[in-house]
C-alpha cells in the first residue's frame, strides 16, 4: 500500500499533463476576443442572479440527497460538494459518470455499502425528474398559446425592426 504522499504525487505527474492536454483541446480554436466581447455586453445583475439561482438549486438538491441518503453524521458542506462535483463530472464526461462518482464518494464518506449509496443517488435524480415533469406541465399550460410571446419586450423591439413577413398570395 502506497502513502498518501506517494499517491498524491503520482495524481499530480499524471493528472496535471493530461488535465492541461484536454484544456488545450477544448481552448485551441476559442476565438478570445468573441469571448472577451460577450463578457463585456453582459449584464453583471443577470449573471449574479443565474449564479445565486444555480448555488440555491444545487443547495436543494443537496439538502433532498442527504435527507434520502439518511447520514447525519455527514455535514450539509460534504453533500453541497459532492453535488456540484457530481455535475461538473456530468458537463465534462458522457455517461453520467459524475452520478457514479456521487455513489462512490458518498459510500467512502458516510462508510455505507456502494448498492446503498448508489440507490440514494438513483432515488434522487428520480425525483429530479419528477420536479422537471412537474415543471413541462405548468410551462406547457403557461405557453398554450403563442400570446405570451407577444406581451415579452424583447418580441415587440425585434418585431419592429423586422416586421413579420407574409405568405405570397396563391
Amino acid at each position: 500500500m502506497s502513502s498518501p504522499r506517494v499517491r498524491g504525487l503520482v495524481t499530480a505527474l499524471v493528472g496535471v499533463p493530461i488535465g492541461l492536454v484536454f484544456l488545450w483541446l477544448a481552448l485551441r480554436d476559442a476565438d478570445f476576443d468573441a469571448v472577451w466581447r460577450s463578457l463585456e455586453e453582459a449584464e453583471a445583475g443577470a449573471v449574479g442572479l443565474a449564479v445565486a439561482a444555480f448555488g440555491c438549486v444545487y443547495a436543494f438538491q443537496s439538502v433532498r440527497w442527504r435527507k434520502i441518503a439518511s447520514t447525519p453524521e455527514l455535514r450539509f458542506a460534504r453533500f453541497y460538494e459532492m453535488t456540484v462535483s457530481g455535475v461538473a463530472v456530468n458537463n465534462v464526461l458522457p455517461g453520467r459518470i459524475g452520478d457514479l462518482l456521487r455513489a462512490r464518494w458518498l459510500g467512502l464518506a458516510a462508510r455505507m455499502p456502494a448498492g446503498r449509496a448508489f440507490g440514494t443517488v438513483v432515488l434522487d435524480r428520480a425525483c429530479d425528474l419528477v420536479v422537471l415533469v412537474a415543471l413541462l406541465v405548468i410551462g406547457i399550460a403557461a405557453v398554450a398559446t403563442s400570446e405570451w410571446l407577444v406581451r415579452l419586450p424583447s418580441h415587440r423591439r425585434r418585431t419592429r425592426r423586422h416586421p413579420p413577413r407574409r405568405a405570397a398570395p396563391r
